[in-house]
């Protein structure tokens, strides 16, 4: 999993992870060393994954709408408007990337193991795979900020689908 492990290097996240999993394919791992693997990795790769951006910009936006309508209580405790919406929203999106990152892991590495085990193609199609392609782009764009994010996790989807994560294969 080259492409995750170079988002996980740019944004100092734990390279290990993935290639944990290039060794488990080498292996002939049981399926609870593959979830001990995969969970880890696809939380990270989740973390790094989530639209932290869009996130954030969201609940902005509402926490600005909360302020206006509540603007004495919100300069006594924050003195802004603007800063009790960067407050907000960062805690907002930090929190949502941690519980979504979790929860995805989670579920995933459980089914995705199964249908390693097993090589179970139909399995391992019903885990959605496409996901991954779709975290690693966002990965992709949160690791390079200075590019437009959109235009960024584009490239990525379009890299990525061209030559589709060899590593998750099942053969």
């Amino acid at each position: 999993m080259p492409f995750g492990r170079d988002i996980a290097e740019l944004t100092g996240g734990n390279i290990h992870l993935y290639q944990r999993v290039i060794e488990c394919h080498a292996t002939s791992a049981t399926e609870e060393e593959w979830i001990d693997c995969l969970q880890p990795m696809f939380s990270d790769l989740f973390e790094r994954g989530y639209p932290v951006r869009r996130s954030f910009e969201a609940a902005y936006s509402s926490a600005m709408a909360y302020a206006e309508q509540n603007s004495l209580m919100i300069t006594e405790h924050f003195g802004t408007s603007e800063a009790y919406a960067t407050y907000y929203a960062t805690l907002n999106s930090s929190t949502n990337q941690i519980a979504a990152s979790q929860a995805n892991a989670k579920i995933r590495a459980r089914w995705t193991a199964k249908a390693y085990t097993r090589k179970d193609s139909v399995l391992f199609a019903q885990t959605y795979p496409q996901a991954i392609i779709y975290a690693l782009a966002e990965g992709y764009a949160n690791a390079h900020t200075n590019l437009d994010a959109s235009k960024a996790r584009d490239d990525a989807r379009r890299r990525l689908s061209k030559n589709f994560l060899p590593i998750f294969s099942i053969e």
